[in-house]
C-alpha cells in the first residue's frame, strides 16, 4: 500500500474556518437562563392545539398501540388519563391530536398489543419480529407557544431515555427536568432523540437520521448477542430487556449509562459501544454510514468520572422562546469572544496572544530540529541484528545466504534494510561461505527515490551503514556512517553496481558501539541483546535532510518466539525492548531524548515478497527536551493482507499521550489526546491497480482529547473523519467539543460535514446541545439561519460576519481568528 495512496487532501471551504468556528461559539453561547419547572396550571394559562406525528422503532413498529398522556402533579405519567389514540402503520408512522397547555410536557407512548400482532423490523436479522405484550417505548413533547402547533415526536429507545431520565429527577417530568433530560441524552448521542425521524439504515437521509439507524441497529445487535443479561431463545423478549436496561440507565446528572451498584453494577455504555463497533464493521448493519459521524458518541460513550458530567440544559419555559435566545446569545457572547480571543490567535502559534497558542509555540519551538527517533531505533536496531542473525546462520551451516533484506531493499519503510557478509572491512568483496565471511555490512533505508531510464533503474537512497565485526566473546562492534547511496540495475540482465557511497558527515569520525546477543545455543537463535554506542545523525521524517548531529543509543532486550496465526507454520519473533536514545546539535549539547520505558515489536518468519511481515508495536514512551516533552503509547496491530498477496498491513494504530511545556522547573500540560486510526477494506484492495470504487481501501480517523491554558476553560473535543483512498475528499467529518469551567460543563457544539449525494455542495450542520440552536447550510452560501428547535432566530452573513436576529438587532461574530 503506498503513502499516496494514504496522502490525500480535504478541499472543502464553506463560509470560512474562522466564521464557522465562531458559529459554533454563537450557538453554545445561548445555552443559559433561567427554568419554570411548574406544571401546575392557572388562570389565563395558554393552550395549544397540537398535530402530533412520527415514527416509533425497535426497528420500525408496526401494528402498535400509541397513546399520549399527560403529566400528574407528582410528575409521573398519568396512564389512566388518554388525550388522544391510534395506530402505528406497517412502516411505523402514526399521527394524532390533542389539546395541550403550552410549557407543559406530555408523554407519547407505544406498546405492543396484547395479541402479539405488534412486531418491529429487526436490523440485525433482516425480518419482521413480534414484539411480547408489555414491550413499550416513550418519547415527551412539550409545546412552545399557543394557538395551532404541529410537530413531530420519534419513539425510540433513545426518547425512551429521555423520559426515564426526567422521571427519576426530583419533581419527575418536569418542563425543567425534561429539558435537561432531552439535553443529557442529546449530549451523548449528538442529536435530540425525540426531533431526529427513525429510518431504516437505507433510506436514511440526514447525518442525524444516519446516526439514529446505526444506533437503533447496535440496540438489535445487542438483543442479538444477548448482552446486559438479556439471554434466553426469545428475540422479542431480548428486545424488551435490552430497551428496559437501556430506559433504567438514563439519568439527567450523567452521560455514563449504568445500572445497579457496587458489584452488581452493570456498565451499559460499555455494551452499547461494543455492539455500536460490531455495527460500524458489518456493510449490512452500517450501509454507507461512515464511522467517522459516530465517533463522538464512541467518545462519550468512554467517558469516566467528572468526563461524565453533562452540560446544564439552557431555559425553558419562557413565554418568548425566541427573545429569550436572543438575549441569552447577547449576554454570553462576550463571555464565549473572550475565552475564544484568550485562548487562540488569528495565523497560528505566537508568543503574542492566545494562552493555548503561547503554550504551543513553547513545544514547537523546544522541539525545533529533532524528530521523534522512534524510526531510528526500530531500523538500527533492526538491521544490525538481521545482520547477526545472517552471519550465525551461515556459521553454523543453517543456510547458505551471504545477502539478506528486510521491509523491502528500495521502499524506505518501517524496517527497510538489507544485510550482507564481506571478507573485510572495506566491503568491497562478498564472503562466499563461511571460511570468508568475516565482517558484516548492513544499511538501514531511511529514504529512497528511483528514476528510469530505457534500461537502467537508478535508485537513490539515504541510509545508515554500518560495519559490524564478530569478537571472540561473542560480541560484534560495530562502524555506522549516514551515507548517501546510488546504484545502477540493468533491466535485462538485472546486474545492479553500486555508482556512489557518499559520506554525509565526512568532518566527523565514524560512530562505534557494541551489540552483544544472548543466545539460545552457541551461534544459535537470538534470544537477547544489549547495544550501547553512538549513531550517526538522523534524517528528518520523508526528507534526505540530516536533522541531528549524532545519537547515543543504551538499549536492552528480550526475543520471544510464537505462532502468530498468519499461516498454518509462520511464527512471529517479539522484541521486548527498554532504554534510551539521545539526540545532540553538535558533539555535546544535547537536543532531546527518547525514552522506551517498555515497548513490543514483533516480526513474522512470514514473508511477503521477500519481506518479513511485522505484525505488533506496542510502545511506552517518553520524549524530551529543555522546554517541552511528550508522554505516551504508540500502538500498531490487528495486520490484513491486502488482495494482491504481496503486502501485509496493521488495520488498527493508536497514538495516544500528552503535549507538556517546561519553562523554569515548571512543567505545563496543554494537550492530551488520542489519535486511533482504523483500516477498512485492506484484504478487497490491491496495490499494484489504480484505485477506483471497486478497487480502495477505507480509513477512519479519530481525535478525542482536552485542551487546557492557565487561567482559562478546558476544551474537550473528539474529531472524527472517514476517507477513501480513490476519493480527494473525505467521505464525512464529525466533530464535539465542549468546555468546562471549574470542571462545569457549560457548552457543547457538535458538527457533521458530508458530500453531497447528488453531486452538489457538501452539507454542513452545527447544533448546540443545551440551547437545542443549530445552523445548516449547503455548498457555499453567503449567509447561514441560525434556529432554535424549529424557529429562526437570526442570520449569520458570511462575508461581514454578522449575526443579525430576527427581532433586528445584531452582533458582531469578529473575534479575531
Amino acid at each position: 500500500m503506498t503513502d499516496a495512496s494514504f496522502r490525500r487532501r480535504t478541499s472543502w471551504r464553506p463560509l470560512t474556518l474562522s466564521t464557522t468556528l465562531i458559529a459554533a461559539a454563537a450557538l453554545a453561547a445561548c445555552g443559559g437562563g433561567s427554568s419554570d419547572d411548574s406544571t401546575a396550571g392557572g388562570g389565563g394559562t395558554p393552550t395549544s392545539a397540537v398535530a402530533l406525528s412520527g415514527t416509533a422503532s425497535k426497528g420500525l413498529m408496526a401494528n402498535a398501540d400509541v397513546k399520549v398522556h399527560p403529566v400528574a402533579a407528582d410528575g409521573s405519567v398519568d396512564l389512566t388519563s388518554t388525550l388522544a389514540s391510534t395506530t402505528t402503520d406497517a412502516e411505523g408512522r402514526y399521527s394524532l391530536s390533542f389539546d395541550a397547555t403550552v410549557s407543559r410536557p406530555y408523554v407519547v407512548r407505544v406498546s405492543a398489543k396484547a395479541d402479539g400482532s405488534t412486531t418491529h423490523l429487526d436490523e440485525v436479522t433482516g425480518t419482521a419480529q413480534p414484539l411480547p405484550a408489555g414491550f413499550s417505548m416513550r418519547s415527551v413533547i412539550t409545546p412552545s407557544q399557543a394557538g395551532t402547533v404541529t410537530t413531530s415526536a420519534s419513539i425510540t429507545p433513545f426518547s425512551e431515555m429521555v423520559v426515564a431520565a426526567a422521571e427519576r429527577a426530583g419533581g419527575g417530568i418536569s418542563a425543567g427536568n425534561t429539558a435537561q433530560a432531552v439535553s443529557t441524552v442529546s449530549q451523548l448521542l449528538g442529536f435530540d432523540p425525540t426531533a431526529v425521524s427513525a429510518r431504516p439504515v437505507g433510506s436514511a437521509q440526514s447525518e442525524d437520521e444516519k446516526k439514529m439507524a446505526v444506533m437503533l441497529a447496535a440496540v438489535s445487535q445487542m438483543a442479538s448477542g444477548g448482552q446486559l443479561g438479556c439471554s434466553g431463545d426469545d428475540a422479542g423478549a431480548r428486545t424488551r430487556c435490552v430497551v428496559e436496561a437501556l430506559s433504567a440507565s438514563a439519568s439527567t446528572s450523567s452521560l455514563k449509562l449504568a445500572t445497579g451498584n457496587g458489584g452488581t453494577a452493570v456498565d451499559v455504555s460499555g455494551a452499547l459501544s461494543s455492539a455500536l463497533g460490531t455495527v460500524l464493521t458489518t456493510p449490512k448493519l452500517s450501509g454507507s454510514v461512515p464511522g467517522s459521524l459516530l465517533a463522538g458518541v464512541i467518545a462519550t460513550l468512554g467517558c469516566k468520572d467528572s468526563g461524565c458530567t453533562p452540560a446544564a440544559a439552557g431555559g425553558s419555559g419562557s413565554s418568548d422562546p425566541t427573545a429569550t435566545a436572543i438575549t441569552a446569545a447577547k449576554l454570553l457572547f462576550n463571555e464565549i469572544r473572550s475565552d475564544w480571543g484568550a485562548m487562540f490567535s488569528r495565523g497560528g502559534a505566537s508568543l503574542s496572544g492566545g494562552a493555548v497558542n503561547i503554550q504551543a509555540w513553547h513545544f514547537r519551538s523546544a522541539m525545533e530540529g529533532i524528530e521523534v527517533p522512534v524510526d531510528m531505533l526500530v531500523k538500527d536496531t533492526g538491521t544490525m541484528l538481521m545482520g547477526v542473525d545472517l552471519y550465525n546462520d551461515l556459521m553454523a551451516g543453517r543456510s547458505a545466504q551471504t545477502i539478506r533484506s528486510r521491509g523491502g531493499d528500495n521502499q524506505g519503510g518501517q524496517v527497510a534494510g538489507a544485510c550482507g557478509l564481506f571478507t573485510a572491512t572495506d566491503l568491497s568483496t562478498r564472503a562466499t561461505s563461511s571460511a570468508d565471511a568475516r565482517v558484516i555490512g548492513c544499511r538501514a533505508v531511511y529514504r529512497s527515490s528511483r528514476s528510469f531510464t530505457q534500461n537502467t533503474i537508478v535508485t537513490t537512497e539515504w541510509v545508515h551503514g554500518f560495519t559490524l565485526e564478530p569478537q571472540a566473546d561473542g560480541s560484534f562492534t560495530y562502524a555506522s556512517r549516514a551515507r548517501q547511496r546510488v546504484s545502477s540495475c540493468d533491466y535485462s540482465s538485472g546486474a545492479c553496481t553500486v555508482t556512489a557511497n557518499t559520506v554525509l558527515q565526512p568532518q566527523l569520525e565514524a560512530s562505534t558501539g557494541r551489540l552483544v546477543p544472548t543466545l539460545d545455543t552457541a551461534l544459535g537463535t537470538i534470544r537477547g541483546f544489549t547495544l550501547a554506542g553512538d549513531l550517526p545523525g538522523g534524517f528528518a521524517k520523508g526528507s534526505d535532510t540530516l536533522g541531528s548531529h549524532h545519537h547515543t543509543i543504551a538499549l536492552t532486550g528480550s526475543i520471544a518466539t510464537a505462532a502468530d496465526g498468519l499461516s498454518a507454520t509462520s511464527q512471529s519473533d517479539t522484541y521486548a525492548v527498554s532504554g534510551t536514545l539521545k539526540a545532540y546539535s553538535d558533539a555535546s549539547t544535547e537536543i532531546g531524548t527518547l525514552t522506551l520505558r517498555s515497548g513490543q515489536l514483533a516480526m513474522s518468519t512470514l514473508t511477503v515478497g521477500g519481506a518479513p511481515v511485522g505484525t505488533l508495536a506496542d510502545l511506552d514512551l517518553l520524549w524530551t527536551t529543555p522546554g517541552a516533552e511528550f508522554e505516551g503509547t504508540l500502538k500498531l496491530k490487528d495486520v490484513a493482507l491486502t488482495r494482491s498477496g504481496e503486502s501485509w498491513v496493521p488495520t488498527f494504530g493508536q497514538l495516544s499521550g500528552a503535549l507538556r511545556t517546561t519553562r523554569d522547573g515548571v512543567s505545563t500540560e496543554f494537550l492530551k489526546a488520542t489519535l486511533e486510526a482504523r483500516i477498512s477494506g485492506a484484504g478487497s484492495y490491491d496495490e499494484r491497480e489504480a484505485d477506483s470504487a471497486s478497487n480502495r481501501f477505507g480509513v477512519d480517523l479519530t481525535l478525542t482529547g482536552t485542551v487546557t491554558a492557565p487561567q482559562r476553560p478546558v476544551l474537550e473535543f473528539t474529531l472524527g473523519t472517514t476517507m477513501h483512498s480513490d476519493q480527494d475528499k473525505p467521505d464525512a467529518v464529525s466533530f464535539q467539543y465542549r468546555t468546562l469551567v471549574g470542571g462545569t460543563p457549560r457548552m457543547v457544539v457538535s458538527g457533521t460535514a458530508t458530500p453531497g449525494s447528488d453531486g452538489s455542495g457538501a452539507r454542513f450542520m452545527l447544533r448546540e446541545a443545551t440551547s437545542k440552536l443549530s445552523l445548516g447550510w449547503t455548498g457555499q452560501p453567503s449567509s447561514a439561519e441560525l434556529k432554535a428547535g424549529d424557529t429562526l432566530i437570526g442570520r449569520i452573513d458570511a462575508s461581514t460576519r454578522m449575526l443579525t436576529f430576527t427581532d433586528g438587532s445584531f452582533v458582531s461574530l469578529d473575534i479575531g481568528l
